[in-house]
C-alpha cells in the first residue's frame, strides 16, 4: 500500500510503502489501531499482554534524507521488490512478523538537484577520480532540500513540510524500529550502530542492548561476504534531532547506516581497488534485510520493551515534575512553540487559573524563588509516555559526564579534534525564546489539554488621516503584507503609544508617520 505523506517545496510527493504478509495486510488498519492503543497505554495489562504476543512489529525504514547520498534510495526500491516478490523462508518470516514501512526518498528536491549534476558532469567512461566534477558536483549540491536546509537536523524542530509529514506518519504507526540510511566519504567502508560516547542521558536504558543485537547479526552478514565495516566511531548519540535519534526517545530502536559513496558510478580507492555503485546498493540492501531478520526473530521482545519503556515513562514520577511556559507577548511564536510540542505527541496542558510557583529553575539555570503564573500558562508534565523526548528537547542544558570530558580534553590536546560530532545545545524553549521554567514541586491547579486558539485582530480608527500603526512585537507582524516604515523611537498619538520598533503603515507612499 503506497501512501503520500507530504509534498516538497517543489511539489514532489513524499511517500511510504507498507509491505507485510497477506494475513497482516487484511487487518492492517486494526494492527495500526492496536499498536496506537499500546503506545498510548489505552489498554489494561491483560489486553496489553495479548497485543504484545499477537501484533507484528512495525519497522520504519528511511532512505535518502540527504539528496546527494544516492545508494540508499535505489536500495529501498530493491528491498521493496524483494519483499513483494520473494518466496524464500526468510522473506516470509519477515512479512509474517513485521509491518515494513519503506520511505524511499526523504528529500526528493535535493536528490533531483544532485542527480542532474551527476548527469551533467558524467562522461562516456565514468571517472573513478574523486576530484572529478562528477563526484564533487557544484554548489548548491544536493544535501539539503529546496531551501538548502539539512532535513536530518529538523526532526523535533519541525520547520519543513517533509519533516512534518514524516513525523506525523511515524506517530501514526508507532514503530519499534526506525532506520536512517546514509552515505559518507568515498574512501571509507561501512559504519552502523552502536554509536560511541557521548550518550544523551535521556536515551532509553534498553538502547545499547538492542544496538548490540542488531549490530551482531548485521556484522555476521557482512562477514559472510567478506565486506569491511566498523562501529562505535565518529557517530555519537547526543543530539536528539537525527533520524536515528529522535524515534529512540519515543521508545523505538534507532539505527544508522553510513556507506562509502561513489555518486552513482565508481571510485578508485588508495589501495587500488574500485568500488562500484552496484556494490554500495548491495551493502545497503543487505543491511536492511539483516535488520528486518533481527526484528522478525525478536518480535515479541522488541514490542514488549517498547511498551514497558512507555509505561515506565508515564508512571515513574509524580505529576509535580513539569516544565512551565507562561504566555509570551509574542503570541504567534508562543502558539508555534506549543504546536511543535503537541505535533510530536507530547502531552501539553493549559492552566485555567493563575497560580504561584516556588523554587523553580529558570531557563538560564538559576534558581527562582517565586513566580506568579497567569491563566494560559503551558504545563508540560514529565510523567507521560514521551517523557524521554520531553526531557531531551526541553531541558535547558544537558551536560556531559566528567569522565567523557576528561577523554574529550585528552583527545583535543593530542589530536586537535573533538569527539563531538555536531550540535551541543538545542533546547526548543530557548530556540523559540519563550519564557520557561522547570519545577519538581508543581502546585495543584485547574488545567486542561492545550488547544490552539484562532486569533482575530481589530482596527481602531477606520478613516485615518495619515495611516495605521500596529505592534511589531509579534512574529505575525511580518505577514501584514503592506509597505511599512519602522519607527526608531517611541511614537505617541491620539489613540495610544507605540514603542520603538513599531510598524506604522502610511496611507500614501510619500507619507511619513509621526
Amino acid at each position: 500500500m503506497l501512501n503520500v505523506y507530504a509534498h516538497s517545496y517543489e511539489g514532489r510527493e513524499l511517500v511510504y510503502l507498507a509491505i507485510t504478509s497477506r494475513k497482516n495486510f487484511a487487518r492492517l488498519e486494526v494492527i495500526r489501531s492496536d499498536m496506537d492503543d499500546l503506545a498510548d497505554l489505552k489498554v489494561n495489562n491483560g489486553k496489553a499482554e495479548t497485543l504484545i504476543k499477537e501484533l507484528p512489529a512495525v519497522a520504519w525504514l528511511g532512505y535518502g534524507i540527504h539528496g546527494d547520498e544516492l545508494s540508499s534510495v535505489d536500495a529501498s526500491v530493491y528491498l521493496a521488490y524483494h519483499l513483494l516478490a520473494g518466496q524464500d523462508r526468510r522473506t516470509k518470516r519477515i512479512l509474517d512478523n513485521t509491518v515494513v514501512l519503506i520511505d524511499p526518498t526523504q528529500n526528493p528536491d535535493g536528490r533531483m538537484r544532485f542527480v542532474k549534476q551527476m548527469e551533467q558532469y558524467n562522461s562516456v567512461v565514468p571517472s573513478g577520480d574523486i576530484q572529478s566534477f562528477h563526484h564533487r558536483g557544484v554548489w548548491p549540491y544536493g544535501r539539503g532540500n529546496h531551501y538548502l536546509f539539512d532535513l536530518n537536523r529538523d526532526w523535533f524542530l519541525l520547520v519543513h513540510p517533509e519533516t512534518r509529514g514524516r513525523v506525523e506518519s511515524i506517530l501514526k504507526w508507532n514503530p519499534q524500529f526506525v532506520l536512517d540510511c546514509h552515505e559518507m566519504g568515498p574512501y571509507d567502508t561501512y559504519l552502523f550502530s552502536p554509536p560511541r560516547e557521548p550518550f544523551n542521558p535521556f536515551l532509553p536504558k534498553e538502547s545499547m542492548k538492542w544496538w548490540n543485537l542488531f549490530a551482531k547479526e548485521q556484522a555476521e552478514e557482512f562477514d559472510s561476504k567478506g565486506w569491511s565495516y566498523y562501529t562505535r566511531e565518529w557517530n555519537e548519540e547526543m543530539y536528539p534531532g537525527y533520524g536515528s535519534s529522535w524515534p529512540m526517545y519515543l521508545g523505538a530502536v534507532g539505527v544508522l547506516y553510513e556507506q562509502a559513496g561513489v555518486d552513482g558510478s565508481r571510485v578508485k580507492r588508495p589501495d587500488g581497488t574500485v568500488m562500484t555503485y552496484r556494490e554500495t546498493v548491495h551493502h545497503q540492501f543487505t543491511s536492511s534485510m539483516a535488520n528486518l531478520t533481527t526484528i522478525a526473530s525478536n518480535r515479541e521482545s522488541l514490542i514488549r520493551d517498547y511498551y514497558e519503556h512507555r509505561k515506565r515513562a508515564a508512571g515513574g514520577k509524580s505529576r509535580r515534575e513539569v516544565f512551565l511556559f507562561p504566555p509570551s507577548e509574542n503570541v504567534s511564536r508562543f502558539a508555534k512553540f506549543a504546536s511543535a510540542l503537541t505535533f510530536q505527541g507530547i502531552e501539553v496542558e493549559t492552566a485555567r487559573e493563575p497560580f504561584r510557583g516556588r523554587n523553580l529553575t529558570g531557563r538560564d539555570g538559576t534558581t527562582v524563588k517565586e513566580v506568579n503564573f497567569p491563566e494560559g500558562t503551558l504545563i508540560v508534565p514529565l510523567n507521560q509516555p514521551n517523557r524521554n523526548l520531553v526531557e531531551a528537547i526541553l531541558t535547558f542544558e544537558i551536560r556531559h559526564g566528567n569522565e567523557f570530558l576528561k577523554r574529550q580534553r585528552k583527545a583535543r590536546l593530542k589530536h586537535g579534534g573533538t569527539r563531538l560530532y555536531d550540535a551541543t545545545g538545542w533546547s526548543l524553549a530557548l530556540g523559540y525564546d519563550v519564557p520557561a521554567y522547570f519545577t519538581s514541586n508543581m502546585p495543584a491547579v485547574k488545567s486542561g489539554p492545550y488547544k490552539a486558539k484562532s486569533r482575530e485582530g481589530n482596527v481602531s480608527g477606520r478613516k485615518p488621516k495619515v495611516g495605521y500603526a500596529f505592534s511589531g512585537s509579534d512574529d505575525g507582524a511580518i505577514l501584514a503584507g503592506c509597505q511599512v516604515v519602522v519607527e526608531p523611537e517611541t511614537v505617541r498619538c491620539g489613540w495610544g503609544q507605540f514603542p520603538e520598533g513599531e510598524l506604522p503603515h502610511p496611507k500614501q507612499r510619500q507619507s511619513r508617520f509621526g
